[in-house]
């Protein structure tokens, strides 16, 4: 190998990405910074936001949420099941029911409770 063609590939080491400007720290590169833009006040680079999680899940259940049942119920004095028209929809049912197993004393409702703060003063 000759001196000459040695001192080539010394001078060319640092420049191996074929990018010679390696004075710029990260981010401070003109080019970099001729490609910023500011927001106005109110607006976001993402306007929809981030996706929400089971979508088709919640549309297939919203309908259910305001449903209403019919109940059976024994009726002692004429001993037989009578039937009746619940005023609770089908999401009241399930926040009754979380309340009343958090008022039981299981512990991963009260935790639930407690994260959304429905038990804060």
């Amino acid at each position: 190998m000759s001196l000459k063609q040695n001192n080539k590939q010394i001078d060319n080491a640092d420049f191996f990405t074929a990018n010679n400007e390696t004075n710029y720290k990260q981010g401070k590169h003109p080019n970099s910074i001729a490609n910023l833009k500011s927001w106005e006040k109110g607006e976001s680079g993402n306007p929809s936001g981030r996706p929400r999680k089971y979508q088709k899940l919640t549309a297939a259940l919203l309908p259910y949420a305001e449903k209403q049942e019919t109940k059976c119920k024994w009726n002692e004095d004429l001993e037989e099941f009578m039937t009746f028209e619940s005023n609770d929809t089908y999401r009241e049912e399930v926040f009754e029911v979380i309340w009343k197993r958090a008022r039981n004393g299981n512990i991963k409702f009260i935790q639930f409770l407690a994260y959304l703060g429905c038990l804060d003063d």
